[in-house]
């Protein structure tokens, strides 16, 4: 140390004030970082403190949350239990006034029934009575009166010659080809054309050749040719007939000299003549006879 000049010594001096120094700065340092520590340290247990407080809500309000909700959903099924009981204890009733109902029905039929046969049996068998009275009654008339021609009054008049029952409309249909005209007089029936005689499809047909020329009396008469109802004068209108038109009528019968043609009547002077089926002429329909 004797032998050190004086600018070692001063070097070997600053050297210790600064590695001095130094040590004291690191030891500060060390200080602040073990305080920064304990307050990290703070810092975490306050987290997990908090983070485990607000847990412990969390699960609190979810569990009174959970809970509510439960017994709202067992209100609702008691709600809809109750509703379905409801429902059921209805349905039973309805079902009961349903069948008190059905058998009070059932009693006020067998009711009507039992009036209808106590009232309206004898009612009906007395208006058979009335009615075969009246037909007994016509008989003897058309017997007395001697007519050509007699009303049925049923929407039908009968030829007393031959028996034929004509339909009273002599111009129910129109024209059309003879094809239609077999056809609609076949389908006519009661309740169409002014009738009321209990006729149906089937009974009704086109009259023959040989019936028309029955009905015939243009010897006599011309424009229509045939007679009044009672054979006395030529027809008139609404006298037994109605809509008779002078002009030409189908017969059902077909020429059979040609594939094409069917007869028919001129009315206007009682000429019977063949014609092409396609040509639209008048239908007169009858029923009976043949």
């Amino acid at each position: 140390m004797n032998n050190l000049s004086p600018l070692k010594v001063a070097m070997f001096v600053v050297t210790g004030i600064i590695i001095g120094g130094s040590i004291t700065t690191i030891v500060g340092m060390r200080d602040d970082f073990s305080r920064l520590e304990g307050k990290v340290e703070t810092l975490h247990t306050n987290y997990q403190h908090f983070k485990e407080e607000r847990a412990a809500e969390k699960k609190e309000v979810l569990g009174e949350i959970k809970a509510q909700a439960e017994k709202e959903l067992n209100n609702i099924n008691l709600q809809r239990e109750k509703a379905l009981h409801d429902i059921q204890v209805e349905k039973e009733a309805i079902n009961q006034l349903k069948n008190l109902v059905e058998e009070k029905i059932k009693d006020l039929n067998q009711t009507v029934d039992d009036i209808k046969n106590e009232i309206a049996k004898p009612l009906e068998e007395k208006i058979a009575q009335v009615q075969s009275e009246i037909q007994r009654l016509n008989s003897e008339m058309k017997k007395n009166v001697k007519l050509l021609y007699w009303d049925n009054d049923d929407g039908t008049v009968t030829d007393n010659r031959t028996q034929l029952i004509w339909l009273k409309n002599a111009n129910c249909f129109g024209k059309m080809i003879w094809e239609n005209a077999m056809q609609k007089a076949a389908n006519l029936k009661s309740g169409q054309c002014g009738l009321s005689d209990d006729s149906h499809a089937g009974n009704w047909r086109l009259p023959t050749k040989k019936e028309w020329k029955a009905m015939l009396d243009n010897r006599r008469y011309k424009n229509p040719a045939i007679s009044n109802a009672a054979g006395t004068s030529k027809w008139v209108k609404n006298e037994a007939f109605s809509g008779v038109q002078v002009s030409r009528y189908w017969s059902s019968s077909a020429d059979v000299s040609s594939t094409t043609n069917a007869w028919y009547v001129y009315l206007s002077s009682g000429y019977v003549d063949s014609r092409d089926r396609a040509s639209t002429i008048y239908v007169w329909p009858v029923r009976g006879g043949q």
